[in-house]
């Protein structure tokens, strides 16, 4: 009743649409065998009459259904042949709408969901907004505490070089001065000695290069040996393998003393003092040299050995 009611006055494909979606598959099979049925009692005497075609259950079952019934339609509005009318014994189940007014309906149907999605999307943002209120909130709660917090001394502090005793050209080695110290010659590893900057213009210093023999002032010779702290090594390592190491390296080793394990922490690593000629000061620093992680420093002596 409703296809022939709107047939040739709505597009083919708008009714498909609206019938497929709006009918259960047993209703559509069951109007589309009413009408076959009824064509056939019909006896037309036409022989291309469209058969009636068992299509498959599947998603796309229930638009074949209606379109074979419009293809029937259709021919019989061609040959011109009149069907009896057909009536709905249950107008419940007649769509409410002009198949027409169904785009109308569509678009208000998506403006609605739209309108949810975007509410979705407004409380998702101010969830975010809240969270992220609480947490600059928190950070800032840190930092204060961290400002407040009295820093806890460096547990690794390892010794370096004075240049006071090292003889000529080493002025350039008291850049550790500031971070490291050690104070005997027994090799104990001691907290950060606190150095005051003194304040005023600098000192100027030189090295004198006058090799004049002639001269009646004369400089005494430099040290001939340059000591490092060698740290951070496997705790199995021996005095032996560095010095192996070393002179495999075309290095002068003049000596190589392991240093005692005083805390708990130092049993983590082997620690060495070494001396070295100081002909080779530039090239036991060479980072080749040594293992990855390998601790390497200019020796700092306290002044009361300078």
């Amino acid at each position: 009743m409703f296809l022939c009611n709107y047939f040739g006055k709505v597009a083919k494909s708008v009714l498909i649409t609206n019938v497929a979606g709006f009918y259960e598959e047993n209703e559509i099979v069951e109007a589309k065998n009413v009408l076959f049925n009824v064509v056939t009692t019909m006896k037309l005497g036409l022989d291309d009459v469209p058969r009636n075609k068992q299509r498959k259950s599947g998603d796309n079952k229930r638009r074949l259904d209606v379109d074979d019934i419009m293809t029937m339609l259709e021919f019989l509005d061609v040959k011109k042949v009149s069907l009896p009318d057909f009536v709905a014994k249950n107008v419940k189940r007649l769509p409410s709408i002009c198949p027409t007014d169904v785009e109308t309906y569509k678009w208000v149907e998506a403006v609605s969901e739209v309108k949810t999605q975007l509410a979705d999307v407004q409380l998702m943002l101010k969830t975010l907004s809240d969270n992220q209120a609480i947490l600059a909130k928190t950070v800032s709660s840190v930092a204060g505490m961290a400002a407040s917090t009295k820093q806890s001394d460096v547990p690794y502090n390892l010794p370096v070089s004075s240049a006071d005793n090292m003889g000529s050209g080493t002025s350039a080695s008291l850049s550790f001065v500031d971070m490291f110290a050690n104070k005997d010659d027994e090799g104990e590893w001691f907290p950060p000695k606190i150095v005051k900057k003194q304040n005023g213009r600098a000192v100027r210093r030189i090295v004198g290069g006058n090799n004049s023999t002639d001269l009646k002032v004369k400089a005494v010779t430099g040290s001939a040996e340059w000591h490092v702290f060698a740290g951070r090594l496997d705790p199995t390592t021996t005095e032996g393998d560095l010095i192996d190491m070393l002179t495999s390296k075309n290095i002068n080793v003049v000596s190589c003393k392991m240093l005692r394990k005083t805390e708990d922490w130092h049993h983590k690593y082997a620690a060495f003092r070494v001396v070295v000629d100081v002909g080779d000061k530039d090239n036991v620093f060479n980072d080749s040299v040594w293992p990855v992680g390998a601790d390497v420093r200019d020796w700092w002596f306290s002044s009361k050995h300078s």
